[in-house]
């Protein structure tokens, strides 16, 4: 049954150093890893605890090369170790290999006591599914995990204040609202947690009067000074529909305003120096 973890080229190792020592069976290894270097380090480890390693390149005759290494092994105190492996992956190398080695499976099982390592890139995971599935049935498939540790992420606060609608009078919930804004934004900064920036987005005010946006830069302005924000850098502000003064709207703008049916019709406009110069 294959069992699929993954892990360091240490830990792979040490895997297959305990199952080398424990089974006498013929149990292959298959060892997948994103780069080369890990299936080298992998493979430098077992051999440190094992010896001497025959390395192999994956190819049509593999099987007879395998037979041949096998009778001129001369340690019979242990088991021989093929490790077959590619320096540059090529997955054709591999296509005319392994056929050959799934349909001797049986071969392995019955004459020979051997620890086989078939050991690639991630492509040779569906290479093997693909032309030697029985290989694959009964094989401890490995994959080999290193990954570098994570580069520090700066992580960005920041405050989206959306459509605050601000008004000429007070009204008692609205300036519950603020109240507890300041004070939550202070414990913020005081606990080195203060947003970075400042994103307000319309309406800003509740229906352009200049009184609206006395009481909006009032508030702004205090918010400003306790997060230590420059508001030309630091604060973006979108306008919203409710941010124009209505009663400041002229019939001749409204007639303009009626007839833009596109973006492209108000980039017209302004590239008229005549039409300008009329509005």
């Amino acid at each position: 049954m294959t069992k699929n973890v993954e892990h360091t080229p240490r830990s792979v190792a040490a895997d297959m150093f305990k199952t080398f020592r424990l089974k006498k069976a013929f149990v292959p290894f298959l060892v997948y890893a994103p780069e080369r270097r890990w299936l080298t380090e992998t493979r430098e480890a077992l051999e440190a605890e094992l010896g001497p390693i025959h390395f192999m390149d994956p190819s049509e005759g593999l099987f007879g090369e395998i037979q041949a290494s096998l009778e001129s092994y001369t340690n019979q105190g242990r088991r021989p170790v093929i490790w077959i492996q590619q320096p540059d992956f090529e997955a054709s190398a591999w296509r005319a290999a392994l056929p050959g080695l799934n349909f001797k499976r049986g071969w392995f099982e019955r004459e020979q006591d051997v620890f086989l390592v078939l050991a690639g890139p991630m492509d040779l995971l569906d290479l093997i599914m693909d032309q030697a599935s029985d290989l694959r049935s009964f094989a401890k498939t490995r994959f080999v995990h290193k990954a570098d540790p994570p580069e520090p992420v700066e992580k960005l606060r920041w405050l989206h204040l959306a459509g605050p609608s601000f008004r000429k009078e007070d009204r008692w919930e609205q300036q519950d609202s603020l109240s507890s804004m300041r004070n939550k934004l202070s414990l913020l900064r005081d606990e080195g947690r203060a947003p970075e920036l400042v994103f307000v987005t319309g309406d800003v005010a509740h229906s352009g009067k200049e009184k609206e946006y006395d009481r909006a830069r009032h508030f702004f302005s205090e918010l400003a000074e306790i997060l230590d924000l420059e508001p030309r850098y630091r604060w973006f502000i979108v306008p919203g529909f409710k941010d124009i003064d209505q009663m400041k709207v002229h019939k001749g703008d409204a007639l303009i305003l009626d007839h833009l049916s596109s973006q492209d019709d108000l980039f017209r406009i302004f590239e008229d120096r005549d039409t300008m110069a009329l509005i």
